[in-house]
C-alpha cells in the first residue's frame, strides 16, 4: 500500500501537474515542479502515516521520507537536464535518446521510492516482487485500498505515461499532426504573360505554396489518445476484442483524407499501433490482478 501510494503521488506530480511549458523548459520550472511533489508526497505520506501507524512517529514515517524523496528527485531531475543537453550523452544513447533518458529517469525515481519504503515502512525488497507475483496468481486478490490505488496508477499509465512514451517514439512531428486542422494551397503564375508573347510551356508553369493550419490552443489528438487507450483497456478487460477493431476503423475514417500524405499515414499507423499495444497490455494486467 505504501509503495502504491508513493508511486501514485509521484505520477500525479510528474505527469498531471507538470504542464507542457514546464517539460519544455524544465530547468526554469524545476522549483515549481518540486513544489508539486511536496504537496502530493506529503498527502501520500500523511495517508500512510495515519492508516498504518496511527499517527505515531511523524519524523520516521513522514518527515525523513519526504526529505529523502525530494532531495533525490531534485538530483535525478538535475542530472537528466544536464544529460539531455550533452551531445556526448546523445551520441552514446543513439536513436530515441529522449525516450531512453525518460525511462531511465522514471526507473530511478521508482527505485528511490522502493528504497524509501524499505527504510521507513518496513517493506523488504523481496516482498515487493513476491507481492507482484502473488497478485497474478489465481485466487489472490488485493484489498480494496490497494485495488483503488492500483487502478489509479494504471489509469495514469494508460493516459499520460504511455502518451509521453508514444510522443517520444514518434518525435516532434507528432505535435503538428495531432493539431492538424487542414491545408491551404495557393497557386501563382511564375511568369507574367500580359503581352502573350511567352512560349506556351513557360506560361503553364505554376508555383504551389502549402500552409498547415494548426490549432495550438487545445491538443485534441492527445485527448483522443487518452480516451482511446482507456477504451481499449476496458474492452480488453471484458475480452471484447472485436470492439477494438471498431475504434481503429473509426480513427481511420476520421483521418481518411490525410492518409494521402505518406508521412502522416506512417505516423498515424505507428501511433495507433503503439496506443493499441499499451491499451491491450494494461488491460491484460488489470484483468489478471482484478479478477
Amino acid at each position: 500500500m505504501a509503495l502504491l501510494s508513493l508511486m501514485l503521488a509521484h505520477f500525479i506530480a510528474d505527469f498531471y501537474l507538470q504542464k507542457d511549458r514546464m517539460v519544455n523548459n524544465k530547468e526554469k520550472y524545476l522549483r515549481l515542479h518540486m513544489m508539486h511533489h511536496v504537496i502530493c508526497l506529503l498527502i501520500a505520506l500523511l495517508f500512510i502515516w495515519g492508516r498504518n501507524y496511527q499517527y505515531q512517529g511523524v519524523f520516521k514515517h513522514v518527515f525523513f521520507p519526504l526529505i529523502i524523496i525530494l532531495m533525490t528527485h531534485y538530483l535525478i531531475d538535475l542530472m537528466k537536464i544536464k544529460m539531455g543537453k550533452s551531445q556526448r550523452v546523445k551520441d552514446f544513447l543513439g536513436s530515441y535518446h529522449d525516450l531512453k533518458l525518460f525511462l531511465f529517469d522514471q526507473i530511478l525515481h521508482i527505485i528511490v521510492l522502493m528504497i524509501t519504503c524499505h527504510l521507513f515502512f518496513n517493506l523488504p525488497f523481496h516482498l515487493v516482487f513476491e507481492n507482484v507475483i502473488t497478485s497474478f496468481q489465481t485466487g489472490v486478490s488485493l484489498s480494496l485500498t490497494n485495488n483503488l490505488l492500483f487502478l489509479a496508477v494504471i489509469i495514469i499509465a494508460a493516459t499520460s505515461i504511455s502518451g509521453h512514451i508514444i510522443a517520444k517514439m514518434l518525435g516532434n512531428p507528432l505535435i503538428n499532426i495531432t493539431t492538424f486542422e487542414g491545408k491551404i494551397t495557393f497557386k501563382s503564375e511564375s511568369l507574367d504573360d500580359r503581352s502573350g508573347k511567352l512560349p506556351e510551356l513557360a506560361r503553364g508553369v505554376n508555383e504551389e505554396y502549402h500552409y498547415l493550419l494548426l490549432n495550438n490552443r487545445y491538443n485534441r489528438g492527445r485527448t483522443i489518445g487518452y480516451i482511446e487507450r482507456l477504451l481499449v483497456l476496458i474492452l480488453t478487460y471484458y475480452s471484447a476484442y472485436p470492439a477494438i477493431a471498431f475504434i481503429i476503423t473509426a480513427k481511420s475514417i476520421a483521418r481518411f483524407k490525410q492518409m494521402e500524405d505518406r508521412d502522416f499515414a506512417e505516423y498515424f499507423l505507428l501511433g495507433t499501433l503503439l496506443s493499441m499495444l499499451f491499451g491491450i497490455s494494461l488491460g491484460l494486467v488489470v484483468r489478471m490482478v482484478l479478477r
